[in-house]
Parts: C-alpha cells; sequence; structure tokens
C-alpha cells in the first residue's frame, strides 16, 4: 500500500461552487483580501466563514501558566524564589503546574546563592507534595530522579537531592513511607553509604528534617549517626548534632555531651532561613531532646 500523503491546506473559492457545500451568507462581491476559510458544520457539511466573522473561529483561550514559555517560567520560578516573603511565594507555587516547574527547580538546587538554592527546596517541598495527592506516581517518579542524581552512575554528584528528598518526605507521609529507608542508606556503609562530605551536610540534613515530623520512619538511622561525629567538617559535626535529637540517637548522648563547649559557628537552614548556630548549642538543644525521651 503506498504511504499516504500528508494532508495541505486548500484555499476554496466560493465562486467555483462545490457540492455539498454551503454559504454562511454575506456579499459574494467582498473584496479580494478578505480572508475565507472552511469550517465543517453539522452533519459533516462544509461551511464557509469570514475570518473577520464573530463566529469563525474558536473563543481565545486564557493565557495559563501551562502556556508560559520555558524561559519565562525560569524566570517566573527565580522571581519568586527571590521573594522576601518565602511562605507567599510556596503558596503560589502550589498554583502552578507542578510537572512544568520540577525542572526549574531542581535546577536551581545548584545555585550559587545559599538562600536561593534552600528556598528551591522548600518549594520543592511544596510542590511535589501537592502532587502527591492527586498524581502519586509522578511524584514517585521525582524521588526516583534524586536517587538517580545521587547514583554513581549517573556521572553527576546530586547536589540537593537529599535535601530535597528530605523536604518532600516531610511534608508528604506517603511518600516518606516509601522513600524513608532509601535516605537512611545513605548513611549505612553497609549500604549505598554517601562519602563525599559536602553531600553528607545535605543527607544529614534530610534525615534531621524528616525525623522532625516523622521520627519513627527515622529510628533506623539512629545507628549510624555517631560517626559522623569525629568528622573534620564542623558543619557535618553540627548537622549530626542538630539531628540526634530528632532521631532519637541515644548512643550518641556521650559524645554529644563532650562537644556542648564546643563554640564552632557553622551556617544552616532552618525553618524558612539560614541561620548562624554554635555547634554546642544545638548538642544542647539534642541532649534535651534525648533525655526527655529516656524519662
Amino acid at each position: 500500500m503506498p504511504p499516504r500523503r500528508p494532508l495541505r491546506t486548500v484555499r476554496i473559492r466560493p465562486s467555483r461552487g462545490i457540492p455539498g457545500l454551503q454559504h454562511d451568507g454575506g456579499d459574494q462581491r467582498e473584496p479580494p483580501s478578505t480572508k475565507r476559510f472552511m469550517r465543517w458544520g453539522s452533519g459533516g457539511r462544509g461551511v464557509f466563514q469570514n475570518a473577520s466573522s464573530p463566529s469563525a473561529l474558536p473563543p481565545e483561550q486564557p493565557v495559563t501558566e501551562e502556556k508560559v514559555g520555558g524561559r519565562a517560567l525560569k524566570r517566573q520560578v527565580l522571581d519568586l524564589l527571590m521573594s522576601k516573603d518565602l511562605d507567599l511565594s510556596l503558596a503560589k507555587f502550589r498554583a502552578l503546574p507542578g510537572r512544568r516547574v520540577v525542572n526549574p527547580l531542581i535546577g536551581l538546587l545548584c545555585h550559587p546563592s545559599e538562600e536561593t538554592k534552600w528556598r528551591a527546596v522548600k518549594a520543592l517541598g511544596a510542590v511535589i507534595d501537592l502532587m502527591a495527592r492527586s498524581q502519586i506516581e509522578d511524584a514517585r517518579v521525582v524521588m526516583r530522579r534524586f536517587m538517580w542524581m545521587l547514583n554513581d552512575e549517573s556521572g553527576g554528584i546530586g547536589w540537593g537531592a537529599p535535601e530535597a528528598m528530605g523536604e518532600i518526605m516531610a511534608r508528604n507521609r506517603t511518600l516518606a513511607e516509601e522513600f524513608s529507608s532509601v535516605l537512611v542508606s545513605y548513611s549505612d556503609e553497609r549500604g549505598n553509604f554517601i562519602e563525599h562530605e559536602a553531600l553528607q551536610r545535605g543527607l544529614l540534613w534530610g534525615i534531621g528534617r524528616v525525623a522532625q515530623v516523622h521520627p519513627d520512619l527515622m529510628k533506623p538511622a539512629a545507628g549510624h549517626l555517631c560517626k559522623y561525629l569525629g568528622s573534620e567538617d564542623p558543619t557535618v559535626r553540627g548537622l549530626v548534632a542538630w539531628a540526634s535529637g530528632f532521631v532519637g540517637a541515644g548512643a550518641c548522648i556521650p559524645e554529644l555531651a563532650r562537644m556542648v563547649g564546643d563554640a564552632t559557628v557553622i551556617t544552616l537552614f532552618l525553618d524558612t532561613r539560614l541561620t548562624e548556630r554554635q555547634i554546642g548549642q544545638l548538642a544542647a538543644d539534642s541532649l534535651r531532646l534525648l533525655e526527655a525521651c529516656e524519662v
């Protein structure tokens, strides 16, 4: 069977009279510059109309976020992240098409500005949480994408992936129940252990963030945290000191007690902003939580 020829647009002149077609009226002597086209009416009959006729074209569709171009959307996403009111920005992110804003937000996890990067983490949490409530499989695909980013075979490093996973799971219990064990495995030397210290920072933050909301799901991480207390990276030590209390890592109590006097200042993202805290203060806070759990 010969291949079908592609369809092409044909201009039909009403003066030639084509069987089966009816004219919609109007002056037959209209100027040649008037554009005309044929639409199909009821019963499969062709009807001629002027392009200027109000009923000729379908009603103009409202401009929606789905129709925003790629560059414009990236600019819009960045502008929202730069807004002073992060809570208001997160509310606006929920109104954007989730599947379209995911890529720009993941790209901003590598932004040179720490504040912008962390705001992207928070926005991903809000967007994927909303997505999971109506399209759970799409949300799972995003979580698997973060897993792939942390896989050696991906060829990348996975900047921001553990933090994003942690924020998403903190917001959505369903995803936390499915993927919390994956996050914990990145701290397990017998599992998918992350050796890169910069990524360990994000991992410990992610574990602590999930444990703030779903401590029962992060209990398996308790046995893996103490080894980080001996890290040469003060931010890693400070983050594990912060996370230990939420996770319930009682085995870390002796080392945390020795860290209470550590005046080293680190920067970490708490609530909705970057803040500076002394490692000793973080250790003391965790000790109070752990002691309260033992009572």
